[in-house]
């Protein structure tokens, strides 16, 4: 059983349970437990969103309530989103838990966990190694990105690529389920300036943002402006748009995902950083906090980037790139891990660039490139030359497997299928070799793409990988071997 705990309320958003949600979801997909410890206005928000196996226990929120349920219930982890939780109160609750899991995005803070994650376009695990246990997993950047369910699946809808819809000239607007401080409101006179211009626009608000009788009154006005109160399907909506205007929240990972250009403006102090690495990392124009700006700036902004196409598809692959919708199973999946045949854990993270020298040494390892269509010995330079062009362009299909002490154990990389689905090659450290490591990466890759196929390529003589890729769901079809999501694994 897996609990979470995390607070939604008019003065915090609905960021941290939309998150929270979507990492449940994306476990309950994996067939694991899910509980939610929260106050009674919390759960009320949450409950429509959370999977529909989800246990509810209300708590009034102060440390000895949320202590109780978690002493007496058997969890294997508990997930954390809460600010304001000290360090004390998550050392107290440590104790009763199997791993304690946090989500921030304030990185250098401390904390007592098990495993961080911070989803932050752009964030690096050293941002966080000097605030946390040395033997701490840290989940950071935007291959972890907590999405909706409906945002997984984005990237097969026909009009998905924004370079193509960029004809349509749709600006698609909202500053958050709850909008406290009212700048979709705010954001008036630039709207009118680009209907004006000749643009569409798409607002997104919820039930109770501020000023919401004002945003159906300008609705009203012009047939180029839809507005639509707590849609079911944003992805869609995002879509079908073209540049979006917004607020550097959990918003920001989902336009990403869409490929959406961004233009961007703060409204509290947690997404000012945001803000500054989304524009660092060129996925949107960040323009600062909301009081330094005038709605007119945002406006000329999205203007600038309605007639540069070029620019705006530049920023768009970028984001496609840095962001595909399955964070959370790969969230998921490190909570959950997959075990060699002795036990121990096998888990995926994206290869980082400190990961060169160990994989140059596994690929010119005695009898590794056997069975590999390259058989000779990889240059130096030309390894270089393949792991700068895979962090550059295939950031998130690029994977280390490691154990529970965060030793690296493989390789395992992904090549678009020219059709659908991935091309899967795997290598695993010689020392790991015949302990089942490949069959739990495989598994573990299994997950996190269960809803794409995938393929393999195997030599017949390659016996050890034929066993494991067969025993984790993949089926030999003469060209190659294939795992459909209909695919089972099998034990």
């Amino acid at each position: 059983m897996i609990a979470f705990h995390f607070r939604a309320a008019a003065d915090i958003g609905t960021g941290h349970a939309r998150r929270c949600a979507a990492l449940a979801h994306a476990l309950a997909e994996a067939n694991s437990g899910i509980m939610l410890i929260a106050d009674p206005a919390t759960i009320a928000f949450a409950r429509p969103f959370m999977p529909d196996s989800c246990r509810f226990i209300e708590v009034d929120g102060s440390t000895e309530s949320i202590l109780n349920p978690v002493r007496c219930e058997r969890l294997s982890c508990l997930v954390l989103d809460r600010y304001d939780l000290s360090q004390d109160v998550e050392s107290m609750l440590a104790p009763h838990v199997g791993t304690v899991a946090i989500i921030d995005d304030f990185a250098g803070r401390s904390h007592a966990c098990d495993i961080l994650i911070d989803q932050n376009i752009g964030r690096r695990v050293a941002d966080w190694t000097k605030a946390l246990p040395a033997e701490a997993l840290l989940l950071t950047g935007s291959a972890f990105a907590l999405l909706r369910p409906e945002f997984a699946g984005i990237r097969s809808r026909k009009n998905h690529d924004v370079a193509a819809r960029s004809q349509a000239g749709r600006v698609f607007v909202c500053f958050g389920g709850a909008d406290p401080l009212g700048l979709t409101d705010w954001l008036m006179p630039a709207m009118t300036q680009l209907v004006w211009a000749g643009y569409e626009i798409v607002i997104v608000v919820g039930d109770d943002t501020k000023h919401l009788d004002r945003i159906e009154a300008f609705s009203k006005e012009s047939r180029a402006v839809a507005l639509h109160i707590a849609p079911n399907d944003v992805a869609a909506l995002m879509t079908e748009a073209s540049i979006a205007i917004g607020a550097p929240g959990s918003m920001t990972l989902e336009r990403a995902c869409a490929g959406l250009p961004q233009v961007l403006v703060s409204f509290a102090d947690n997404q000012i950083e945001v803000g500054e690495l989304a524009e660092a990392m060129g996925v949107a124009r960040y323009l600062g906090d909301w009081q330094a700006v005038q709605p007119e700036d945002a406006g000329a902004v999205a203007l600038d980037l309605l007639t540069a196409p070029a620019a705006a598809a530049t920023m768009s692959a970028r984001a496609r790139q840095l962001v595909d919708g399955r964070g959370a199973r790969r969230v998921a999946a490190t909570l959950l891990p997959e075990t060699d045949r002795n036990g121990g854990a096998v888990r995926l993270r994206p290869m980082r660039e400190s990961d060169s020298d160990i994989v140059f040494q596994w690929q010119n390892s005695e009898g590794m490139r056997r069975f590999s269509n390259n058989p000779g010995k990889i240059a130096q330079v030309d390894h270089d030359a393949w792991v700068e062009n895979r962090l550059a362009n295939a950031p998130l299909e690029t994977y280390i497997a490691y154990n529970s002490a965060q030793k690296p154990l493989g390789l395992l990389h992904l090549k678009q299928h020219e059709k659908k689905g991935w091309w899967v090659s795997l290598l695993v450290a010689p020392e790991t070799q015949g302990n089942g490591t490949g069959r739990a990466m495989l598994r573990q890759v299994g997950r996190i793409y269960c809803d794409e196929p995938l393929f393999a390529e195997i030599r017949p003589e390659n016996t050890a990988s034929i066993q494991a890729f067969e025993s984790t769901g993949f089926i030999d079809a003469g060209d190659a071997f294939v795992r459909t999501p209909a695919t089972e694994f099998m034990n």
